[in-house]
């Protein structure tokens, strides 16, 4: 038996079979013991220092090596008293499949009767149609590609939707180039609407800040694309901080207001170190 391609055939076998932690550590530790033995057909260990190498108990081990046998990787017999148990590694690979170690399990039991082996067709199977599903692309209909697939449908009804709206501004070549930069900028941004529900709401939103009017709804556009805003706003100051060394509203409005002089309310306001003095005067002119 070939070490190598005996190892390689097992790892085979585990891609279409599951086997537990403990039982394939036994059988690379019997593997290596019988390797040790120079291959011979059986061999004989004891629990005990099966289990010094393998560090498992022995309710582990026994349940380990009937696993194994009933996979058709092994076959013993346990040991009578004071003799240990004999060990019978099966081949899983055939001369013919060279270094590729194909898997061919042997199966003993009761269906091969006596010490007949059984060429294991279901091994066979499971690991070719294992190897067929890993190296076969996902239809259109699952996995990853269904996810792509779906992204793509979204992407393309969002984009018709655009074009949708587009076309009520034809009359405006303007207002069409200036949608179609913010539209990419949001690309480029990787935030382009996923819904037509979003498409429709920035479309609302662009009308009503731009009162209607394609060449208001232009330079609505041209503002926010010029600060680098991925929503649309009316004001040049929207969406800004404002910074101001006005006094607090506490102590405005502890501030004495003449009724019958605003330019005098002005100038008590400039003294104060207040910055709005539109709106404190309008605030006076209302006491």
């Amino acid at each position: 038996m070939n070490y190598i391609k005996q190892l390689n055939a097992f790892y085979d076998f585990l891609q279409a079979n599951y086997i537990t932690s403990s039982s394939q550590l036994v059988y690379r530790i019997l593997l290596d013991i019988n390797n040790s033995c120079n291959w011979v057909k059986t061999f004989q260990r004891t629990n005990q220092s099966i289990m010094a190498l393998t560090q498992i108990s022995e309710k582990t081990l026994i349940s380990a090596k009937n696993e194994l046998k009933q996979l058709g990787l092994i076959d013993y017999t346990k040991g009578v008293k004071n003799k240990p148990s004999s060990y019978k590694i099966h081949c899983l690979y055939s001369s013919e499949s060279g270094s590729n170690g194909e898997v061919m399990g042997k199966l003993s039991g009761s269906n091969g009767g006596g010490n007949g082996e059984v060429m294991s067709a279901d091994i066979i199977n499971k690991t070719k149609l294992n190897q067929t599903k890993q190296n076969t692309p996902q239809s259109p209909h699952g996995g990853e590609d269904c996810n792509s697939h779906q992204k793509s449908k979204e992407k393309d009804v969002v984009q018709e939707c655009i074009d949708k709206h587009k076309q009520k501004y034809k009359a405006c070549p303007e207002l069409i180039q200036a949608i179609d930069d913010f539209v990419e900028f949001k690309k480029k941004k990787q935030s382009l609407w996923k819904t037509t529900r979003g498409t429709n709401l920035w479309f609302k939103s662009l009308e009503q800040h731009g009162d209607g009017k394609p060449m208001v709804m232009v330079k609505v556009i041209e503002r926010s694309l010029a600060n680098g805003w991925q929503g649309i706003f009316s004001r040049d100051d929207d969406n800004k901080p404002v910074q101001s060394n006005a006094l607090p509203r506490k102590q405005l409005d502890g501030l004495q207001y003449d009724q019958r002089d605003p330019n005098e309310n002005a100038q008590r306001i400039i003294d104060a170190g207040a910055d709005d003095i539109e709106r404190e005067l309008l605030r006076c002119e209302k006491a």
